[in-house]
């Protein structure tokens, strides 16, 4: 689209038209010349990797042959060093041939040494069968000795039961006085609770008590709630009191078990 401004007619717009080709070709020229600067750069440098990749092969190829070679060279010292073990092995063999002959014959003397020894072992079974005699004799001295020591096991088994039913009376007694704490324990949560629902009413006694001094009008109401709740704190006190000597009788109790107890432990012991 062109750009048509009042001042410009016939002649004035053609030459601007004319430019601006120009000036389009030139760039597109300018263009094509960066590109194929680019694409001979790009050729350049695909040139020089391939190169150096040649060159890296051949000195890989280089580096084998050399490896190559070396484990050739060591591969006949190994076969050299072999055909020596070998003949020295034979060599050997010949050695021990040479050698189980005389043992042979070291053989055929030590049968006849052993011939010998059969009938000097013959002479020493007859000496120890009378050894075994005595040997029996002393066994059965042995075996009087066992019986009296298996009687003073059996007498120390029954000791050991006799004290596993003590120990056991003891767990049972402990386990009883176990549940006894936890009784306690429960009552003395209950007194607690006790007490602070006391409190609370000391508390809402002095409330009604403000309450009553400033709704003079109210008076009848209120004393007819305060002996309710009088006798209602009263009964409750009379709880607490039971509950505490309750709990007095039980700690004697307690502590005629621990007595009982430790009594016990003292006979066990």
């Amino acid at each position: 689209a062109y750009e048509i401004r009042l001042s410009l007619v016939g002649s004035e717009m053609c030459i601007r038209d004319s430019i601006n080709a120009e000036y389009g070709e030139k760039r597109n020229e300018e263009e094509r010349k960066k590109a194929e600067e680019r694409r001979i750069l790009e050729h350049r440098r695909k040139l020089q990797e391939e190169r150096k990749r040649r060159k890296e092969e051949k000195k890989r190829k280089a580096e084998e042959l050399k490896t190559t070679e070396e484990e050739r060279k060591k591969t006949e010292d190994r076969v050299k060093k072999r055909e020596e073990e070998i003949n020295h092995i034979l060599e050997e063999r010949r050695k021990k041939e040479e050698d189980w002959k005389q043992l042979d014959e070291q053989r055929r003397e030590v049968e006849e040494k052993i011939n010998a020894l059969h009938l000097e072992l013959q002479t020493v079974t007859d000496q120890m069968k009378k050894v075994v005699e005595d040997i029996t004799e002393s066994d059965r001295n042995v075996s009087i000795v066992h019986q009296d020591f298996q009687t003073g096991q059996t007498n120390i088994a029954e000791m050991k039961k006799i004290i596993e039913v003590e120990r056991k009376k003891l767990e049972e007694e402990r386990k009883k006085l176990e549940e006894k704490r936890n009784e306690e324990e429960r009552k003395k949560a209950e007194e607690r609770r006790i007490l602070e629902h006391r409190r609370k009413l000391q508390e809402e006694r002095k409330r009604r008590k403000e309450e009553k001094k400033r709704k003079a009008e109210e008076l009848k109401t209120t004393e007819e709630e305060r002996k309710k709740t009088e006798d209602r704190v009263k009964k409750r006190e009379e709880e607490i009191n039971h509950i505490l000597e309750e709990r007095r009788k039980k700690e004697e109790d307690w502590k005629q078990l621990d007595e009982q107890r430790r009594e016990v432990e003292e006979k066990i012991n």
